[in-house]
Parts: C-alpha cells; sequence; structure tokens
C-alpha cells in the first residue's frame, strides 16, 4: 500500500527545495500549493481515524510537514 500524504508531502519538500536552489518561486507556486493543501487533507483524515492515525506513514507525513513549514 503506498502512502500518497507520505508522498504529497515529499513533493512539497522537492518543491520548495527547488524554489530556494534553482527557481523563482512562480515556477512551482501551483505545485507548492496543490501538494500542501492534498497532504493536509490526507493527514487530516487520517487522523480521524484511530487506526490511520497511528501508522508510520501518517506520523512520516506530519514530521516531512513540519520540515517544509519550517523552511517554507
Amino acid at each position: 500500500m503506498s502512502d500518497v500524504a507520505l508522498m504529497h508531502t515529499v513533493v512539497l519538500l522537492a518543491a520548495n527545495y527547488w524554489v530556494r536552489v534553482c527557481a523563482s518561486l512562480a515556477t512551482v507556486d501551483f505545485s507548492l500549493a496543490y501538494h500542501n493543501v492534498e497532504a493536509i487533507r490526507i493527514i487530516n483524515e487520517r487522523l480521524n481515524d484511530p487506526q490511520m492515525a497511528s501508522m508510520d506513514g501518517t506520523i512520516g507525513a506530519i514530521a516531512a510537514m513540519s520540515l517544509a513549514e519550517v523552511s517554507l
């Protein structure tokens, strides 16, 4: 089973890195916003389900989102 929340968060981190190193915000602005919103939406859905809330992918996505927020 793939972990969609974690995948969106990783893409968000990659887009954030791209902005800082290679390009302007305008080139990846939509990608940053889309993956940020999708990751938050999926994480919120999982936090409402006690079984899903304690899964490694959910915890990893939350940890990665905190890294994204600090670096944005």
